[in-house]
């Protein structure tokens, strides 16, 4: 039987998630009555750029930053199963091995992922991470797919880990890093040889995070609207947390002033400056 077409096999449900003690409703994609993808990591963008034309919303991929919270305290009957992916992407190479100019990626005929390292070429046990990514920020180029991102939008990740295990987490990217520690202060890492390229995922084979993935690997994929975002950012991200995400928030409330109360929007004005003040 032939696949039905990509418009009626990818469907969008809402469900309903915590996180830090607080309740959202989340979107996730689902294909054939599954809820999971079998996409290659770049073309779930795509996908949610056709799912917020037909809806006529913003859905992204959520934060790792959300993703922490909710897989620990809030969903997790798939995580034990399959793995969660991200709005971000993550790159390392061989242990021991420095960083060239670009980090590639690709398995069983799936194009090659490629990550440039700008200012990290040469650093030794490092990974490098993006956060937020978009569609806009992949450029595909005969069979290869490049990230075609600033220097400044790449995140450093030190003293990443040389094997899977039990680390502390990295406070900008949610990465495990550093020297293995007690497991009921970290989160487990499962990583592979490298080079690798692929999403910043949660779950799945008991592991908290997934930085082992093949492009072909089924992923679940949530999605939030713009106000769960704003939402979210206000009372679910620790302070900690925030340098990296005060900018979006602030660029999220300004495309919700024609659908939010002007005193919610002063409220989560006042919470974001109050954070930004808490940062300096």
């Amino acid at each position: 039987m032939a696949n039905p077409p990509r418009d009626e096999c990818v469907i969008l449900s809402r469900e309903q998630v915590r996180c830090k003690g607080k309740s959202a409703v989340i979107g996730f994609l689902k294909s054939d009555g599954k809820a999971e993808l079998r996409l290659p990591f770049h073309e779930i963008y795509p996908e949610i750029d056709r799912l917020n034309e037909r809806y006529e919303r913003d859905f992204k991929l959520i934060s790792p930053h959300f993703a922490d919270p909710m897989m620990k305290e809030g969903w997790s009957r798939l995580s034990d199963l399959l793995p969660l992916a991200t709005d971000s992407v993550v790159g390392y190479e061989r242990t021991n091995q420095p960083l060239g100019s670009e980090i590639a990626f690709s398995g069983h005929g799936t194009p090659r992922l490629v990550l440039p390292t700008g200012i990290y070429k040469g650093e030794n046990g490092i990974a490098l991470a993006v956060i937020g990514l978009s569609t806009k920020d992949f450029r595909k180029d005969g069979s290869d797919v490049f990230f075609d991102i600033s220097e400044e939008r790449i995140i450093p990740v030190p003293d990443f880990p040389a094997e899977s295990g039990e680390y502390l987490k990295h406070p900008q990217t949610t990465i495990p890093h550093g020297k293995q520690v007690d497991r009921n202060e970290s989160l487990c890492l499962r990583r592979g040889e490298g080079p690798y390229v692929g999403s910043i995922a949660y779950g799945g084979y008991r592991s908290d995070i997934r930085l082992d993935l093949r492009p072909w690997d089924p992923l679940v994929v949530a999605v939030s609207g713009a106000e769960e975002r704003a939402f979210l950012t206000a009372i679910g991200i620790t302070p900690e947390e925030m340098p990296g995400l005060l900018s979006g928030a602030k660029n999220e409330l300004q495309g919700l002033s024609a659908i939010l109360k002007p005193s919610l929007i002063s409220s989560l004005d006042r919470v974001i400056a109050s954070l930004e003040h808490k940062d300096r």
